[in-house]
């Protein structure tokens, strides 16, 4: 089994819990004293306690260290608990919120510089997709879920084809100015659909993906993998 290590502290304002994941534990047999001359920790402690290992203690050997059973089980028992915390408690408004904010950050990002450099390059676009999920993420105080990765990928959805308009947009007047009373910043709808489907190629499939992709996995929930 493995089993993420987990840190956690308390927002002294909102009380909310944050995730902090990190170390990797591999729990897949127990460890013993016989195990020392294959076993890459050099430190005969325990991690958590530092209490030193007689031969015959019960252990279980990490990549970040060794730990004895009852620190383990501790340790396991907290990131259950952290795991099932993390989606609960959630403010979808504020996801929302905190979506829309990232996904204004995100297409300024990637309209920028495109009006500076003069170049649509369109792998800029991911961005959009980590300021949405990072947005999000800030403003639900690290919580995470299932509906917070479909509200994250449709956000990030939506913006990258607003984002998009802006830069074609932007080329289409440097080379047509007339249109600019057509084109407007937020434009009618009809005119915004057959832009994105004047426009839409195979780049922005692929594009597009991508952005998705990252807005997905970056809410993704943690899981605690069991492997017998």
């Amino acid at each position: 089994m493995q089993v993420a290590l987990a840190k956690h502290r308390k927002d002294s304002d909102n009380g909310r819990l944050l995730l902090l994941f990190s170390h990797k534990i591999n729990m897949n047999r127990d460890y013993t004293m016989e195990d020392q001359a294959h076993d890459p920790v050099r430190e005969r402690t325990c991690r958590q306690c530092e209490r030193t290992f007689d031969p015959d203690t019960d252990m279980e050997v990490t990549d970040q260290g060794a730990f004895c059973r009852a620190c383990f089980n501790e340790l396991a028992a907290e990131v259950e608990m952290l795991v099932q915390q993390q989606s609960q408690g959630i403010s979808f408004t504020a996801a929302v919120v905190g979506g829309l904010a990232g996904a204004v950050v995100g297409a300024l990002v990637w309209w920028g510089f495109t009006v500076v450099t003069k170049i649509q390059f369109g792998l800029v676009a991911i961005v959009i997709g980590i300021t949405v999920a990072k947005g999000i993420l800030m403003a639900t105080g690290g919580r995470r879920s299932r509906e917070l990765q479909v509200l994250s990928a449709g956000m990030a959805a939506g913006t990258y084809f607003y984002a998009d308009y802006l830069v074609k947009r932007t080329f289409i007047l440097q080379q047509s100015p007339e249109y600019a009373r057509t084109l407007t910043v937020f434009p009618d709808p009809a005119v915004f659909f057959n832009v994105a489907r004047v426009t839409f190629d195979m780049f922005t499939l692929i594009f597009l993906a991508i952005t998705v992709y990252q807005a997905w996995k970056l809410v993704e929930p943690f899981e605690i993998k069991r492997h017998r």
